[in-house]
């Protein structure tokens, strides 16, 4: 099975936003699935606004990133779509039911998270080559 998703990098500063999800228990970017006939930027839009409040205008998202990573038990192949939004200042954050928290990580510090979603794995070469 494939599925492709799309994910939102909200950068502040040296900072990455990370949404805590409740099941399975993994650190990762705010996004998900696009709906039909949705673009795949304006999925990203609306997924960041559903699961963090954050509210933004087309023109301010970038992509970032198009990866693919399989799942362990090797029958989903999942592609991740990344955008990015940098900001000047922290907004306010709040989380849909979905997540537990949110975290803001340091770029030098992502890897080291232990429970890192395998859509943010899969795109993080390029996101250290970019921002970093």
């Amino acid at each position: 099975m494939q599925k492709i998703t799309v994910y939102c990098a909200v950068i502040c500063g040296e900072e990455i936003l990370l949404l805590e999800r409740r099941e399975p228990r993994v650190m990762e970017f705010p996004g998900g699935r696009i709906e039909f006939g949705e673009k795949p930027k304006e999925a990203a839009i609306r997924e960041l606004k559903e699961e963090t409040g954050i509210k933004v205008r087309e023109e301010s998202v970038g992509i970032l990133c198009v990866s693919s990573t399989v799942y362990p038990e090797g029958k989903t192949q999942q592609i991740v779509i990344l955008y990015s939004l940098e900001l000047p200042e922290k907004p306010e954050i709040k989380i849909s039911d979905e997540h537990r928290g949110y975290r803001w990580v340091r770029l030098s510090e992502i890897e080291r998270i232990p429970n890192l979603a395998l859509s943010v794995r899969a795109c993080l070469n390029e996101i250290k080559r970019k921002l970093g």
